[in-house]
């Protein structure tokens, strides 16, 4: 009796590169040498004090800090191509 049946790993298709753009970067120093990402990061920054998501304030004494991390990812089209930089501030609500 077979129960299942063994399916096919399905290929991987690589997604080639195009010329001109900036890779992903794996740390905020990389990102900030980049202007594509400086301004993607720019971006973010703006649009979370315009919303008014949040405020720069002194720490107080004695109180822990929301500590969080950016994130980059390319924003492409439907045809593949690239869309924008897209940089996000991403909180440790766990801290």
């Amino acid at each position: 009796m077979v129960t299942r049946q063994a399916s096919q790993p399905q290929a991987l298709t690589v997604v080639a590169c195009a010329t001109g753009i900036s890779p992903v970067p794996s740390s905020v120093h990389e990102a900030l040498s980049d202007p594509h990402w400086r301004r993607a990061i720019e971006e973010e920054y703006a649009a979370l004090l315009a919303n008014q998501t949040w405020d720069l304030v002194p720490r107080p004494p004695a109180s822990n800090v929301v500590t969080g991390k950016w994130t980059w990812t390319h924003k492409r089209r439907a045809d593949g191509s690239l869309e924008r930089y897209k940089a996000r501030w991403v909180l440790q609500g766990f801290t």
